[in-house]
C-alpha cells in the first residue's frame, strides 16, 4: 500500500493519511508518513487528530462549483458528525 501525506486546508485540519482501516486527519503538518504516524500516535499532544473508520463514513459530498469536500460519518458512540476540507 502506498502511504502518502496529503496536505489539505480545513477546520483545524492541515493533513491526512490513508490507513488500512481509516482516514487519519491531523492539524500538525508533516512531510513524511513516518513523522505523521508518530505524531498521530502521541497520547498527549496539542494537535487536533481525527480518525474516521471507513465503515463509519455515510457520505462524501463534493459540489461541482465548490472547492470543499464534506465527509459525513458517525463517531464511535454513534453521533453523526462531519468533516469539511
Amino acid at each position: 500500500m502506498v502511504v502518502k501525506v496529503f496536505s489539505i486546508t480545513g477546520n483545524k485540519i492541515s493533513a491526512f493519511i490513508t490507513d488500512i482501516n481509516s482516514l487519519n486527519f491531523s492539524s500538525s503538518t508533516s512531510n513524511s508518513a513516518d513523522t505523521f504516524k508518530k505524531a498521530f500516535a502521541k497520547k498527549l499532544s496539542l494537535a487536533t487528530i481525527v480518525e474516521i473508520k471507513y465503515e463509519s463514513i455515510k457520505s462524501i459530498i463534493k459540489e461541482d462549483n465548490d472547492k470543499d469536500v464534506l465527509l459525513n460519518y458517525k463517531t464511535f458512540v454513534g453521533i453523526p458528525s462531519d468533516c469539511q476540507f
